[in-house]
């Protein structure tokens, strides 16, 4: 971890920032919060919204009193592509020369239109074989988000994306004791599913699927003819409860179906590929914006789900106090200060 970083997450809803040290094993949040980023921002190369996100991190920066330059930043795993693959041990060169010439099966573009970053997970010295998360992302989008940044005044050090970033929390600093467990990151467009082996701590296995909050509020736009700002609203403070005036669960209901039927795909592939059988479910990102989420995913597999316990990792402290209820949200935010 540097002391001369701190890390910006650019999502399709929110910019969200924090500065942080370690303070023995736990987190001390320095700096933390965020802003709407601009709409379409990853859609469009339209000069007015480029220059709306590049004065969103500006004024965020300047609000939260952060005064390093260099910024770790991390994209959704909604604009990349992401594999976990085991591979023979090999030189770097032909590492990359191997991964290069497979990437045409999970990467849906020309490769010359992405960057790919690989990370060595775990070295197997026995078998000689190693872990590799390889993450690929277009170019246009990678060259988009350093130019806003660098617009803003600040100096971006890297990018990664999501599950990049958010995997070395519960791996380096979030030790959660149990011996499978699911990380389900609910977002804004997706939701990224991964498996992590308690025994290293490690992502393993991960899919995305296009299923996040964005469905959920069309949803409920066109079967209640609301705006945008009260179904949010109502999501936050009734969401899946069964009681009360309004049952929001059974309007969504056939993409409640297709999450918990995805969930319960990859569960059975962990089971049958990898002998591993989840223990435990913990969601994180836009979680808290839907009521009794975890409550209706724990009811339908009978495994123990919860919100991600970020707070146990973290130091009391006003700024603590003041995101208890949502620090789940910023997990990968969180984890950008650890690269």
């Amino acid at each position: 971890m540097s002391e001369t970083t701190f890390a910006l997450e650019i999502n399709e809803k929110f910019t969200r920032m924090c500065d942080l040290r370690l303070n023995g094993k736990k987190i001390e949040l320095l700096s933390l919060g965020s802003y709407e980023s601009a709409v379409n921002f990853f859609d469009t190369e339209n000069a007015l919204v480029l220059e709306k996100q590049v004065e969103t991190i500006k004024r965020l920066y300047s609000n939260l009193k952060i005064r390093k330059k260099s910024v770790n930043v991390i994209i959704p795993d909604a604009r990349t592509y992401s594999q976990i693959v085991e591979m023979p041990k090999l030189k770097e060169k032909e590492l990359i020369a191997a991964i290069r010439y497979q990437a045409d099966e999970f990467i849906p573009m020309a490769i010359e239109d992405t960057y790919l970053d690989l990370e060595i997970l775990r070295e197997d010295k026995k078998t000689k074989k190693i872990l590799v998360l390889i993450v690929a992302a277009p170019k246009k989008i990678v060259d988009q988000v350093y130019a806003v940044v660098d617009k803003a005044g600040l100096i971006p050090e890297a990018l990664e994306n999501e599950m990049s970033s958010a995997g070395r929390l519960f791996s380096e600093v979030l030790v959660i004791d149990s011996p499978v467990y699911l990380l389900v990151n609910f977002g804004f467009s997706t939701t990224s599913i991964y498996l992590v082996d308690g025994t290293t701590h490690l992502i393993v296995f991960a899919r995305t699927i296009k299923i996040g909050l964005d469905l959920f509020v069309k949803d409920l736009k066109i079967n209640l003819n609301w705006d945008e700002a009260k179904i949010i609203d109502a999501l936050r403070r009734i969401g899946l409860a069964k009681t009360g005036t309004l049952n929001l669960g059974s309007i969504i209901l056939p993409l409640l179906k297709e999450l918990v039927s995805e969930i319960e795909k990859f569960i059975a592939l962990a089971r049958q590929n990898l002998n591993l059988n989840v223990k435990n479910i913990y969601l994180f990102n836009f979680d808290t914006n839907v009521a009794y989420l975890t409550q209706y995913l724990q009811a339908y597999f009978n495994i123990p789900t919860s919100t991600a316990p970020v707070a146990s990792a973290v130091v009391p402290n006003p700024i603590a106090k003041t995101f208890q209820q949502e620090l789940s949200s910023y997990v990968s935010v969180i984890s950008g200060n650890f690269r």
